[in-house]
Protein backbone atom coordinates (compact mmCIF):
# COMPACT_ATOMS: atom_id res chain seq x y z
CA UNK A 1 0.00 0.00 0.00
CA UNK A 2 1.08 3.26 -1.69
CA UNK A 3 0.67 6.39 1.08
CA UNK A 4 -0.75 9.56 -1.54
CA UNK A 5 -0.66 13.16 -0.83
CA UNK A 6 -2.77 14.52 -3.44
CA UNK A 7 -2.89 18.21 -4.18
CA UNK A 8 -6.75 19.78 -5.48
CA UNK A 9 -6.23 23.82 -4.89
CA UNK A 10 -10.00 24.34 -5.90
CA UNK A 11 -13.12 23.20 -4.53
CA UNK A 12 -14.42 20.11 -6.04
CA UNK A 13 -17.23 18.45 -3.11
CA UNK A 14 -19.97 17.95 -3.76
CA UNK A 15 -18.43 16.35 -7.33
CA UNK A 16 -21.07 18.50 -9.75
CA UNK A 17 -19.04 19.49 -12.43
CA UNK A 18 -16.69 17.64 -14.72
CA UNK A 19 -13.54 18.14 -13.52
CA UNK A 20 -14.69 17.80 -9.99
CA UNK A 21 -15.87 14.45 -10.81
CA UNK A 22 -12.88 13.28 -12.19
CA UNK A 23 -11.28 14.14 -9.11
CA UNK A 24 -13.68 12.89 -6.81
CA UNK A 25 -13.64 9.47 -8.48
CA UNK A 26 -9.97 8.89 -9.14
CA UNK A 27 -9.83 9.96 -5.04
CA UNK A 28 -12.22 6.83 -4.67
CA UNK A 29 -10.42 4.56 -6.86
CA UNK A 30 -6.97 5.16 -5.51
CA UNK A 31 -8.22 5.09 -1.60
CA UNK A 32 -9.48 1.21 -2.57
CA UNK A 33 -5.88 0.28 -2.54
CA UNK A 34 -3.74 3.15 -1.12
CA UNK A 35 -3.44 5.78 2.00
CA UNK A 36 -4.58 8.83 0.41
CA UNK A 37 -4.25 12.46 1.80
CA UNK A 38 -5.75 15.38 0.20
CA UNK A 39 -4.53 18.70 0.78
CA UNK A 40 -7.34 20.83 -0.35
CA UNK A 41 -8.91 24.50 0.04
CA UNK A 42 -12.22 23.17 1.66
CA UNK A 43 -12.53 22.36 5.19
CA UNK A 44 -13.03 18.47 5.93
CA UNK A 45 -16.44 18.25 7.44
CA UNK A 46 -17.32 19.17 3.64
CA UNK A 47 -16.55 16.16 2.88
CA UNK A 48 -19.44 13.86 3.68
CA UNK A 49 -21.58 11.30 2.01
CA UNK A 50 -25.47 12.43 1.89
CA UNK A 51 -26.34 10.20 4.88
CA UNK A 52 -23.60 11.79 7.13
CA UNK A 53 -20.89 9.44 6.70
CA UNK A 54 -17.10 9.47 5.49
CA UNK A 55 -16.05 9.12 2.03
CA UNK A 56 -13.75 6.39 2.95
CA UNK A 57 -11.68 5.48 6.39
CA UNK A 58 -8.47 5.77 3.70
CA UNK A 59 -9.19 9.60 2.43
CA UNK A 60 -8.03 12.19 5.25
CA UNK A 61 -8.85 15.59 4.03
CA UNK A 62 -6.61 18.83 5.43
CA UNK A 63 -7.14 22.27 4.70
CA UNK A 64 -5.01 24.68 3.20
CA UNK A 65 -5.11 27.17 5.82
CA UNK A 66 -4.93 24.63 8.90
CA UNK A 67 -1.69 26.53 10.16
CA UNK A 68 -2.52 30.02 8.72
CA UNK A 69 -1.43 32.43 6.23
CA UNK A 70 2.84 32.18 5.67
CA UNK A 71 4.07 35.16 8.02
CA UNK A 72 7.90 36.38 8.65
CA UNK A 73 9.21 39.60 9.87
CA UNK A 74 8.52 41.30 6.29
CA UNK A 75 4.64 41.58 7.70
CA UNK A 76 5.73 44.96 9.29
CA UNK A 77 5.92 45.90 5.75
CA UNK A 78 2.94 46.87 3.76
CA UNK A 79 0.52 43.85 3.24
CA UNK A 80 1.50 43.30 -1.01
CA UNK A 81 5.27 44.17 -0.21
CA UNK A 82 5.45 41.31 2.49
CA UNK A 83 3.52 38.90 0.76
CA UNK A 84 5.69 39.33 -2.35
CA UNK A 85 9.23 38.83 -0.21
CA UNK A 86 7.61 36.17 1.62
CA UNK A 87 6.31 34.11 -1.49
CA UNK A 88 9.95 34.70 -3.19
CA UNK A 89 11.44 33.47 0.30
CA UNK A 90 9.06 30.29 -0.01
CA UNK A 91 10.03 29.58 -4.02
CA UNK A 92 13.71 31.08 -3.57
CA UNK A 93 13.27 32.70 -6.97
CA UNK A 94 13.54 36.81 -7.24
CA UNK A 95 11.74 36.68 -10.13
CA UNK A 96 8.15 35.23 -9.52
CA UNK A 97 5.11 36.99 -8.08
CA UNK A 98 3.02 36.42 -4.52
CA UNK A 99 0.77 33.52 -5.06
CA UNK A 100 -2.23 33.36 -2.08
CA UNK A 101 -2.58 30.12 -2.74
CA UNK A 102 0.84 28.97 -1.61
CA UNK A 103 0.79 31.58 1.28
CA UNK A 104 -2.09 30.26 2.78
CA UNK A 105 -1.08 26.19 2.16
CA UNK A 106 3.05 26.52 2.76
CA UNK A 107 2.58 26.16 6.47
CA UNK A 108 0.29 23.30 6.58
CA UNK A 109 1.97 21.48 3.31
CA UNK A 110 5.10 21.80 5.31
CA UNK A 111 4.17 20.18 8.69
CA UNK A 112 2.76 17.50 6.61
CA UNK A 113 5.52 17.07 4.97
CA UNK A 114 7.45 16.51 8.47
CA UNK A 115 4.86 14.54 10.21
CA UNK A 116 3.90 11.96 6.76
CA UNK A 117 6.63 10.02 4.77
CA UNK A 118 4.84 10.39 1.23
CA UNK A 119 5.44 7.72 -1.81
CA UNK A 120 3.66 9.37 -4.53
CA UNK A 121 2.36 12.96 -4.40
CA UNK A 122 -0.42 13.56 -7.19
CA UNK A 123 -1.06 16.90 -8.42
CA UNK A 124 -4.95 17.88 -9.94
CA UNK A 125 -4.29 20.19 -12.93
CA UNK A 126 -1.25 22.44 -13.96
CA UNK A 127 -1.55 25.04 -11.64
CA UNK A 128 -0.96 22.47 -8.65
CA UNK A 129 1.94 20.92 -9.96
CA UNK A 130 3.13 24.71 -11.12
CA UNK A 131 2.94 25.77 -7.49
CA UNK A 132 4.17 23.14 -5.34
CA UNK A 133 6.31 20.39 -7.14
CA UNK A 134 10.16 22.29 -6.45
CA UNK A 135 8.97 22.95 -2.97
CA UNK A 136 8.01 19.43 -2.07
CA UNK A 137 10.74 17.75 -4.12
CA UNK A 138 13.14 20.04 -1.73
CA UNK A 139 11.30 18.58 1.12
CA UNK A 140 10.53 14.56 -0.26
CA UNK A 141 13.73 14.11 -3.08
CA UNK A 142 12.67 10.23 -3.14
CA UNK A 143 8.92 10.60 -3.87
CA UNK A 144 7.28 9.64 -6.97
CA UNK A 145 5.32 12.88 -8.85
CA UNK A 146 2.25 12.21 -10.85
CA UNK A 147 0.42 14.77 -12.62
CA UNK A 148 -3.34 14.43 -13.42
CA UNK A 149 -3.58 16.62 -16.96
CA UNK A 150 -7.67 17.63 -17.05
CA UNK A 151 -6.56 19.03 -20.61
CA UNK A 152 -3.62 20.30 -22.36
CA UNK A 153 -3.97 23.47 -20.67
CA UNK A 154 -2.11 25.55 -23.62
CA UNK A 155 -4.44 24.37 -26.17
CA UNK A 156 -7.13 25.37 -23.98
CA UNK A 157 -5.93 29.21 -23.47
CA UNK A 158 -4.91 29.48 -26.50
CA UNK A 159 -8.54 28.57 -28.22
CA UNK A 160 -9.79 31.11 -25.75
CA UNK A 161 -7.39 33.55 -26.67
CA UNK A 162 -8.10 33.22 -30.36
CA UNK A 163 -11.75 32.87 -29.78
CA UNK A 164 -11.64 36.31 -27.39
CA UNK A 165 -9.17 37.88 -28.93
CA UNK A 166 -7.21 38.37 -25.87
CA UNK A 167 -3.74 39.35 -25.42
CA UNK A 168 -4.16 38.11 -21.04
CA UNK A 169 -5.53 34.80 -22.38
CA UNK A 170 -2.50 34.02 -24.62
CA UNK A 171 -0.36 34.92 -22.16
CA UNK A 172 -2.02 32.35 -20.03
CA UNK A 173 -1.35 29.75 -22.99
CA UNK A 174 2.44 30.87 -23.20
CA UNK A 175 2.78 30.07 -19.71
CA UNK A 176 1.27 26.93 -19.31
CA UNK A 177 2.81 25.14 -23.09
CA UNK A 178 6.59 26.74 -21.14
CA UNK A 179 5.21 24.32 -18.11
CA UNK A 180 4.03 21.52 -20.18
CA UNK A 181 7.31 21.19 -21.89
CA UNK A 182 9.01 20.63 -19.26
CA UNK A 183 6.93 17.68 -17.06
CA UNK A 184 9.55 15.17 -17.93
CA UNK A 185 12.01 17.23 -15.54
CA UNK A 186 8.94 17.77 -13.04
CA UNK A 187 7.00 14.83 -12.89
CA UNK A 188 7.79 10.68 -13.15
CA UNK A 189 4.85 10.18 -15.08
CA UNK A 190 1.04 11.50 -15.81
CA UNK A 191 -2.68 11.07 -16.26
CA UNK A 192 -4.46 12.16 -19.10
CA UNK A 193 -8.06 11.71 -20.28
CA UNK A 194 -7.79 10.74 -23.87
CA UNK A 195 -5.25 9.32 -26.44
CA UNK A 196 -5.39 12.68 -28.56
CA UNK A 197 -3.88 14.38 -25.10
CA UNK A 198 -1.30 11.52 -24.55
CA UNK A 199 0.51 12.17 -28.11
CA UNK A 200 0.14 15.91 -27.55
CA UNK A 201 1.68 15.70 -23.97
CA UNK A 202 4.80 13.21 -25.05
CA UNK A 203 5.70 15.19 -27.92
CA UNK A 204 6.12 18.26 -26.38
CA UNK A 205 8.39 16.43 -23.94
CA UNK A 206 10.19 14.72 -26.41
CA UNK A 207 8.65 11.39 -25.94
CA UNK A 208 10.85 11.37 -22.86
CA UNK A 209 7.99 10.90 -20.41
CA UNK A 210 5.42 8.12 -19.82
CA UNK A 211 1.69 8.86 -20.30
CA UNK A 212 -1.40 6.80 -19.32
CA UNK A 213 -5.17 7.42 -20.62
CA UNK A 214 -7.30 7.48 -17.71
CA UNK A 215 -10.48 8.47 -19.03
CA UNK A 216 -13.44 10.29 -17.83
CA UNK A 217 -16.03 8.13 -16.68
CA UNK A 218 -18.90 7.61 -15.21
CA UNK A 219 -20.59 5.47 -12.06
CA UNK A 220 -23.13 3.24 -13.91
CA UNK A 221 -24.92 2.15 -10.51
CA UNK A 222 -25.27 5.88 -9.33
CA UNK A 223 -26.16 6.89 -12.63
CA UNK A 224 -28.75 4.08 -13.39
CA UNK A 225 -30.29 3.45 -17.07
CA UNK A 226 -33.66 5.69 -17.42
CA UNK A 227 -35.47 2.44 -19.78
CA UNK A 228 -38.96 4.69 -19.60
CA UNK A 229 -40.70 3.47 -22.77
CA UNK A 230 -41.83 6.96 -23.56
CA UNK A 231 -38.60 8.87 -23.07
CA UNK A 232 -38.61 9.85 -26.75
CA UNK A 233 -41.41 11.79 -26.39
CA UNK A 234 -39.81 14.31 -23.33
CA UNK A 235 -39.63 18.05 -25.19
CA UNK A 236 -36.70 19.08 -22.48
CA UNK A 237 -33.17 19.25 -24.20
CA UNK A 238 -30.49 19.08 -21.01
CA UNK A 239 -27.17 20.96 -20.94
CA UNK A 240 -25.08 20.53 -17.84
CA UNK A 241 -21.35 21.51 -16.88
CA UNK A 242 -19.57 23.90 -15.25
CA UNK A 243 -21.28 27.42 -16.52
CA UNK A 244 -17.77 29.22 -15.49
CA UNK A 245 -15.91 27.23 -17.70
CA UNK A 246 -15.39 28.83 -20.90
CA UNK A 247 -15.74 26.32 -23.46
CA UNK A 248 -18.95 25.15 -22.13
CA UNK A 249 -20.38 29.19 -21.63
CA UNK A 250 -19.08 29.48 -26.00
CA UNK A 251 -21.03 26.49 -26.56
CA UNK A 252 -24.17 27.36 -24.81
CA UNK A 253 -24.26 30.56 -26.24
CA UNK A 254 -23.92 29.50 -29.45
CA UNK A 255 -26.63 26.85 -28.94
CA UNK A 256 -29.21 29.19 -27.61
CA UNK A 257 -28.41 32.15 -30.53
CA UNK A 258 -27.87 29.96 -33.39
CA UNK A 259 -29.73 26.18 -32.65
CA UNK A 260 -32.38 26.62 -30.57
CA UNK A 261 -34.02 28.78 -32.56
CA UNK A 262 -34.38 26.73 -35.43
CA UNK A 263 -35.19 23.56 -33.04
CA UNK A 264 -38.38 25.76 -31.68
CA UNK A 265 -40.03 26.74 -34.86
CA UNK A 266 -40.35 22.98 -35.69
CA UNK A 267 -40.99 22.05 -32.31
CA UNK A 268 -42.20 24.95 -30.38
CA UNK A 269 -43.08 23.20 -27.09
CA UNK A 270 -39.45 22.79 -26.71
CA UNK A 271 -37.72 23.54 -23.07
CA UNK A 272 -34.15 23.62 -22.44
CA UNK A 273 -33.14 22.86 -18.78
CA UNK A 274 -29.21 24.50 -18.36
CA UNK A 275 -27.67 23.12 -14.75
CA UNK A 276 -24.00 23.65 -13.42
CA UNK A 277 -22.05 25.94 -11.09
CA UNK A 278 -22.28 29.10 -11.83
CA UNK A 279 -20.54 32.90 -10.36
CA UNK A 280 -20.81 35.14 -12.52
CA UNK A 281 -24.37 35.41 -14.28
CA UNK A 282 -24.42 38.74 -16.80
CA UNK A 283 -23.16 36.41 -19.68
CA UNK A 284 -26.56 34.03 -19.49
CA UNK A 285 -29.17 36.77 -19.09
CA UNK A 286 -31.12 36.24 -22.04
CA UNK A 287 -31.06 32.42 -21.05
CA UNK A 288 -32.39 33.18 -17.19
CA UNK A 289 -35.12 35.56 -18.79
CA UNK A 290 -36.34 33.62 -21.65
CA UNK A 291 -39.34 31.38 -20.96
CA UNK A 292 -38.13 28.43 -22.90
CA UNK A 293 -35.26 28.19 -20.98
CA UNK A 294 -35.03 26.70 -17.77
CA UNK A 295 -32.12 28.11 -15.69
CA UNK A 296 -31.74 26.12 -12.93
CA UNK A 297 -27.77 26.61 -12.10
CA UNK A 298 -26.20 24.47 -9.33
CA UNK A 299 -28.38 21.67 -8.77
CA UNK A 300 -28.87 19.08 -5.60
CA UNK A 301 -28.73 15.88 -7.89
CA UNK A 302 -28.87 15.74 -11.70
CA UNK A 303 -30.70 12.60 -12.14
CA UNK A 304 -34.32 13.78 -11.91
CA UNK A 305 -33.53 15.87 -14.58
CA UNK A 306 -31.83 13.98 -16.77
CA UNK A 307 -35.00 11.58 -16.30
CA UNK A 308 -37.27 14.24 -17.40
CA UNK A 309 -35.23 15.17 -20.58
CA UNK A 310 -35.44 13.70 -24.06
CA UNK A 311 -31.90 14.96 -25.27
CA UNK A 312 -28.57 15.39 -23.77
CA UNK A 313 -26.15 18.47 -25.74
CA UNK A 314 -23.19 18.99 -26.02
CA UNK A 315 -22.53 21.67 -28.44
CA UNK A 316 -18.60 23.07 -27.22
CA UNK A 317 -16.47 24.51 -30.15
CA UNK A 318 -13.50 24.61 -28.13
CA UNK A 319 -11.48 22.58 -25.52
CA UNK A 320 -9.85 19.37 -24.76
CA UNK A 321 -9.78 16.21 -22.75
CA UNK A 322 -13.16 14.24 -22.69
CA UNK A 323 -16.79 15.87 -21.41
CA UNK A 324 -17.92 14.01 -18.65
CA UNK A 325 -21.55 14.75 -19.09
CA UNK A 326 -21.96 12.77 -22.27
CA UNK A 327 -20.42 9.70 -20.51
CA UNK A 328 -23.28 10.44 -17.54
CA UNK A 329 -25.86 11.04 -20.65
CA UNK A 330 -25.18 7.78 -21.65
CA UNK A 331 -25.08 5.97 -18.76
CA UNK A 332 -28.80 7.31 -17.68
CA UNK A 333 -29.88 6.81 -21.08
CA UNK A 334 -30.64 10.04 -22.86
CA UNK A 335 -29.24 10.28 -26.40
CA UNK A 336 -26.63 12.67 -27.43
CA UNK A 337 -26.23 15.68 -29.78
CA UNK A 338 -22.62 16.95 -30.07
CA UNK A 339 -20.40 18.94 -32.24
CA UNK A 340 -17.22 17.03 -33.40
CA UNK A 341 -14.88 18.85 -30.29
CA UNK A 342 -17.61 18.51 -27.70
CA UNK A 343 -17.04 14.55 -29.04
CA UNK A 344 -13.62 14.12 -29.10
CA UNK A 345 -11.65 11.95 -26.71
CA UNK A 346 -14.35 9.74 -26.49
CA UNK A 347 -14.65 6.26 -28.77
CA UNK A 348 -17.78 7.20 -30.25
CA UNK A 349 -19.43 6.71 -33.38
CA UNK A 350 -21.93 9.46 -35.15
CA UNK A 351 -25.20 7.41 -35.90
CA UNK A 352 -23.98 4.40 -33.42
CA UNK A 353 -23.95 5.90 -30.11
CA UNK A 354 -24.39 9.70 -30.33
CA UNK A 355 -25.48 11.91 -33.53
CA UNK A 356 -22.91 14.61 -34.25
CA UNK A 357 -23.64 18.02 -36.08
CA UNK A 358 -21.10 20.65 -35.89
CA UNK A 359 -23.48 23.61 -38.08
CA UNK A 360 -26.60 25.30 -36.46
CA UNK A 361 -28.77 23.58 -39.30
CA UNK A 362 -27.41 20.00 -38.35
CA UNK A 363 -27.27 20.43 -35.05
CA UNK A 364 -30.99 21.14 -34.85
CA UNK A 365 -31.83 18.90 -37.74
CA UNK A 366 -30.22 15.66 -35.24
CA UNK A 367 -32.56 16.71 -32.21
CA UNK A 368 -35.57 16.85 -34.09
CA UNK A 369 -35.12 13.75 -35.70
CA UNK A 370 -34.27 11.92 -32.49
CA UNK A 371 -37.11 13.04 -30.75
CA UNK A 372 -39.46 12.20 -33.59
CA UNK A 373 -38.05 8.87 -34.49
CA UNK A 374 -38.61 6.25 -31.42
CA UNK A 375 -36.36 4.01 -33.49
CA UNK A 376 -33.46 5.54 -34.12
CA UNK A 377 -33.98 7.41 -30.09
CA UNK A 378 -33.77 3.91 -28.62
CA UNK A 379 -31.01 2.50 -31.01
CA UNK A 380 -28.90 5.32 -30.04
CA UNK A 381 -29.39 5.23 -26.38
CA UNK A 382 -28.85 1.88 -25.93
CA UNK A 383 -26.02 1.55 -28.27
CA UNK A 384 -24.31 4.69 -25.56
CA UNK A 385 -25.11 2.81 -22.99
CA UNK A 386 -23.20 -0.13 -23.96
CA UNK A 387 -20.43 1.64 -24.79
CA UNK A 388 -20.33 3.51 -21.07
CA UNK A 389 -20.68 -0.16 -19.51
CA UNK A 390 -17.98 -1.05 -21.60
CA UNK A 391 -15.29 0.99 -21.81
CA UNK A 392 -16.20 4.05 -19.10
CA UNK A 393 -17.20 2.78 -16.47
CA UNK A 394 -15.10 3.99 -13.32
CA UNK A 395 -14.90 0.48 -11.37
CA UNK A 396 -13.48 -1.10 -14.76
CA UNK A 397 -11.26 2.30 -15.65
CA UNK A 398 -9.93 1.92 -11.25
CA UNK A 399 -7.92 -1.26 -12.41
CA UNK A 400 -5.82 0.92 -14.90
CA UNK A 401 -5.39 3.52 -12.61
CA UNK A 402 -4.33 1.14 -10.27
CA UNK A 403 -1.83 -0.48 -12.51
CA UNK A 404 -0.20 2.37 -12.95
CA UNK A 405 0.60 3.66 -9.55
CA UNK A 406 1.89 -0.26 -8.79
CA UNK A 407 3.84 0.14 -11.50
CA UNK A 408 5.17 3.74 -10.25
CA UNK A 409 6.04 2.40 -6.40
Amino acid sequence: MATILTIIPYPFYPPISGGALRCFHILKEMSRQHMVYVLTCQPPEEFKAPDGTSLSPKIKFINFEERGHYKSIFNLLPLKLADAINHRIIVRSFSSTANQTLLRSYLTLNNLLRQVKFDIIYYEGLEALGLFRDIIHRSLPSAIHLYDAHNVDSVLWMQQAKTQRCQKLAGYAQAALSLEKTLHKKVNAYFCCSEEDNILLSELNGNNLTGTVIPNGVDIQERPFDDSKDKHLNRELLFCGSLDYLPNREGLLWFYREVLPLVKDAMPTIKLNVIGNLLETSAYQNLIEDPAVNFLGRVESVVPFYQTAGVSIAPLLSGSGTRLKILEAMSMGNPVVSTTVGAEGIACTHGENLLIGDTPEKFAENILSLLREEIQFNFIRTQAYNLVKGKYDWQRIGFALRDTIKNLT
